[in-house]
């Protein structure tokens, strides 16, 4: 889908407000986002590209930012793939997706960015082989670290095989 220009999926959670150290947002459960696979169950028939991003809501209107950074992901995106094919944006994309899609929110985006954005690759063995033994399976936090003035949130991702 990168080679071929199709646009990234973009999504995001409600904006929490009022959040102290400590706090869990939901309060319990999950969002229940689906970055992939949006109407049921799918076959990962190549890697699957997550890229995440954590904001600061003070200006900007969260659907505009979302669009934003799916912008800004598919313009990256498709500058990889075609630079390298399909095994340059792979090996070489997370990283280049993290420096140019950072880059490209702070240019466009009306909310500042905390912490830097981070990015996953996924294939279709290591989603099997994840959810082999634990399903779901729960991928390690992901990180944003915006120093005390702009918080420290980690966020978790889970997959799961139907």
């Amino acid at each position: 889908m990168a080679e071929s220009g199709t646009p990234a999926w973009g999504f995001h959670t409600p904006v929490y407000e009022n959040v102290d150290d400590g706090d869990r947002r939901p309060k319990s459960g999950d969002e229940n986002l689906r970055l992939f696979g949006y109407t049921g169950p799918k076959n990962i028939d190549s890697s699957v590209l997550i890229t995440a991003v954590c904001m600061e809501n003070d200006l900007g209107d969260v659907s505009d930012t979302t669009e934003a950074v799916r912008t800004a992901l598919t313009a990256v995106t498709k500058a990889g793939a075609s630079a390298g094919g399909v095994a340059g944006w792979i090996v070489a994309g997370v990283s280049v997706l993290v420096i140019g899609v950072t880059y490209l929110i702070d240019l466009i985006g009306a909310d500042d960015l905390i912490g830097s954005s981070i990015a996953l690759s996924l294939t279709e063995a290591e989603a099997d082989s994840r959810t082999n033994s634990v399903n779901p399976y729960i991928f390690p936090p992901l990180h944003f670290d915006g120093g005390d003035d702009d918080g420290i949130y980690d966020v978790y991702l889970k997959l799961e095989k139907k």
